[in-house]
């Protein structure tokens, strides 16, 4: 067997063990998270918890915003915001480094999933705002990724 082909194999068996590579990438993973409001029974951390049944409500519809946040920067490439059901009608992905406030990526329906891409940076906080929504949004997970997963 030679030198490259062995490499290859061991990636195989580290995939075939362990999924791909991007759930090792997650950034939310030991992250911290916060918002600007919860709905009754609801938690910031649903979000990095790694539960697709579990999901933060904002006490409103439209406004609200959840963040993944770390004690020391992050480069943070893009986004994977899942939501159950289909409510958000408008969404934005924001860079909040201290005060100064950076919007990243926008978009319309979140769906199942949404991924916002973005030139990296380095970054101790990144949230998405919900800046319409049809119904009471429920986002699963936020997941922050160094580049495109």
């Amino acid at each position: 067997m030679t030198k490259t082909s062995s490499k290859f194999l061991a990636a195989c068996v580290v995939l075939a063990m362990f999924g791909s590579a991007q759930a090792a990438d997650n950034l939310s993973k030991g992250a911290r998270a916060d918002g600007s409001s919860k709905g009754e029974g609801s938690s910031y951390g649903a979000v990095i918890d790694g539960d697709a049944a579990t999901a933060w409500t904002p006490a409103g519809d439209a406004g609200e915003s959840v963040c993944v946040k770390w004690d020391s920067s992050k480069t943070v490439g893009a986004v994977v915001i899942k939501e159950i059901g289909d409510n958000v009608t408008a969404w934005r992905v924001e860079d909040r480094n201290g005060s100064k406030v950076k919007a990243l990526a926008e978009g319309t329906t979140l769906g199942s999933a949404a991924t916002a891409e973005f030139e990296p940076l380095s970054s101790k906080k990144i949230c998405v705002v919900v800046v319409s929504a049809k119904g009471k949004p429920a986002i699963a997970e936020l997941e922050t990724y160094a580049s495109k997963p």
